[in-house]
Formats: structure tokens, C-alpha cells, sequence
């Protein structure tokens, strides 16, 4: 993970290569300072991240796969291509149904 630096350029990384599967789900930290944070979410089939309520507004973007968004309002399909956008306070999860899903999922911690 990396961490904003006073005057040092922002890592870039190449999220197609960082894509890994495990038999628990596991986050891989990308990023992360006082204001945001981003994390390379991937589930295999039938994981999930059950549904659960942020003080936080999020961001994800689905870049492999499709799956299921758990939020306060009912189950949604996603699929690759698509971003989601949860405000603060409301509930979010995702849940791996059709196969592996791989989110980039992004923070702001304000």
C-alpha cells in the first residue's frame, strides 16, 4: 500500500496484474492517507461482503465479472463497466453470484 508523500508523484498501479483470489476474501490496500483510501476487492464465486452500513461515501467500479450489489434498498445486478456510488450512512455489499467479481473500490473519509 501506498501513502500520499509530501512532493513524491502518486504510485500507479497496474490493477490486471494484482488480481488475486483467496479462499477468504482478502482486500489488497492500494492506497491510503487521512482524506481517501482505494482497494482492489476480488471475490470468488459465492463470496461476499455482506451488507453493512459506512460513515463513508464509496465508490465501485467493476472491472471483471458480475455479481450483486447488497444495498439498503434491495439486491442490484452489476456487471463489468459499471460504478456504483453509495453515499455516507447508507448500506453496501456485493456479493460474487455469477462468478468471480473484481471492484476497485475508493473512499472518502471526509
Amino acid at each position: 500500500m501506498h501513502a500520499a508523500t509530501g512532493g513524491s508523484p502518486l504510485p500507479i498501479h497496474d490493477l490486471k496484474s494484482q488480481i488475486a483470489f483467496h479462499e477468504q476474501f482478502t482486500p489488497k490496500p492500494l492506497y491510503k492517507d487521512a482524506h481517501s483510501k482505494a482497494m482492489l476487492v476480488c471475490l470468488d464465486q459465492g463470496q461476499q461482503i455482506p451488507a453493512h452500513a459506512e460513515s463513508h461515501q464509496g465508490f465501485f467500479y467493476v472491472i471483471e465479472g458480475a455479481g450483486t450489489f447488497l444495498g439498503g434498498e434491495g439486491e442490484v445486478p452489476v456487471q463489468a463497466g459499471q460504478l456504483v456510488i453509495a453515499v455516507s450512512g447508507s448500506t453496501r455489499g456485493f456479493r460474487a453470484d455469477q462468478g468471480r467479481l473484481v471492484l476497485l473500490a475508493t473512499a472518502l473519509l471526509l
